[in-house]
């Protein structure tokens, strides 16, 4: 027993930690994403099994640009993730053709719509949604002693890096969409693209 428990050892111990690394990777650099539902067509097709790169980095610095495609959580429902496209930003004042309303984004908030306007509830159903609240939020205490507890057990040290690559950004915003990766015949870039006539900037 004790001589099996010796052979599997290391392999327990590389996926323990590319485990963790790779939850960090995930959280601070790119995933991939499926493409479900209509909301966006044609830019992102879910009938055709999509899968899309969302870039993360832009989330803390709030990197993000007038046309960008976004993903985000509901505002209606945090566990429902939602693909939109990035309209308005902080103090800009966009026009609402539905309800001829011209409207100021509030700071801290922005502006979604999707593409494809008659299949898309968006910012037009429940106005602005949350942008960023201006700071990062440490993961929970159970959480990092969980991590410390795991670090410990394959022989590393948990360290103030360690802590700061655990860290999420506060708000909605979840990345940027900015490739196609999958079905391999249907890679592509996502360009940035703003409908004409919308926005009044600050």
């Amino acid at each position: 027993m004790a001589r099996a428990l010796a052979f599997a050892w290391p392999y327990a111990k590389f996926c323990i930690v590319g485990g963790l690394f790779g939850r960090t990777f995930a959280d601070w650099c790119a995933s991939v994403a499926s493409v479900d539902g209509e909301s966006m067509s044609p830019t992102l097709d879910g009938h055709q099994a999509e899968r899309m790169l969302v870039e993360k980095r832009c989330l803390y610095t709030y990197d993000f640009t007038r046309g960008d495609v976004v993903v985000l959580l509901s505002p209606r429902n945090h566990r429902e993730v939602l693909v939109k496209r990035l309209i308005a930003l902080p103090g800009d004042w966009i026009q609402v053709p539905e309800n001829q309303e011209i409207r100021q984004i509030p700071q801290g908030h922005c502006w979604v719509e999707g593409d494809n306007a008659a299949n898309s509830s968006d910012s037009r159903s429940y106005g602005p949604v949350s942008y960023h609240l201006s700071a990062l939020l440490a993961c929970s205490h159970e959480f990092h002693t969980l991590v410390r507890a795991a670090l410990s057990i394959c022989g590393l040290y948990y360290t103030s890096l360690t802590f700061l690559c655990l860290q999420v950004p506060l708000g909605l915003m979840q990345g940027r969409v900015t490739h196609v990766v999958w079905p391999p015949q249907r890679i592509r870039r996502v360009d940035r693209n703003m409908p004409e006539g919308r926005i009044m900037s600050q």
